[in-house]
């Protein structure tokens, strides 16, 4: 099963980059991906093809930006397993992306392992037909210092509804009684 991934940055150098970082998955099938320069072809691809599994999204792009897309999606009610990339890492942006649905959220820049990192995951996430799961996201974000430091484990619990609409519930960060929980979710990954 090949899994269908829409880029969706205006830097065509990003592009050719994950082309170069992923050949070998390209080439086996494991993924196929597609490219969209901005918001506007990122939502043509989208309404006219309900095949994407899995949507890279960056936020500042002209015509229609990421939060609008993302916006949009939520509104029309199409569910995608979405990766945020964007130079504009805060706490306010973050909270707002994951609040209109994206899943995990990238801050530029980032090398490429991270980005694989965070595909295998929600391709877990994708091909997991559980009615329900724990799951634990990261943050990745660069330091002044030129390190890229993570943040986290903050956990969450997903559930499929009657619509297969996949419904998140946020746990908490670094609570006593949450390590138990996250221990559980490692577990059940294995």
């Amino acid at each position: 099963m090949s899994i269908n991934i829409l880029v969706v940055e205006d830097e065509l150098s990003f592009c050719k980059i994950i082309k170069q970082h992923f050949r070998h998955q390209i080439k086996s099938q494991k993924y196929h991906f597609e490219f969209a320069n901005n918001g506007r072809q990122a939502l043509k691809k989208i309404v006219s093809c309900d095949s994407i599994d899995l949507l890279i999204l960056d936020i500042q792009m002209p015509k229609i930006n990421g939060l609008k897309l993302l916006t949009l999606l939520e509104y029309f009610n199409i569910n995608i397993e979405t990766i945020i990339i964007s130079a504009y890492g805060d706490m306010e942006t973050v909270r707002k992306t994951m609040n209109l649905g994206a899943s995990d959220f990238l801050a530029k820049p980032f090398n490429m392992p991270t980005l694989a990192r965070a595909i295998e995951d929600r391709v877990k996430k994708i091909t997991n037909k559980n009615i329900g799961y724990f799951e634990k996201r990261y943050i990745y974000k660069q330091q002044p210092t030129g390190q890229e430091k993570e943040y986290g484990p903050y956990l969450y619990f997903r559930q499929r509804d009657e619509q297969k609409k996949l419904n998140g519930i946020y746990l908490g960060k670094e609570e006593p009684w949450l390590q138990e929980l996250i221990d559980m979710a490692e577990n059940m990954e294995k």
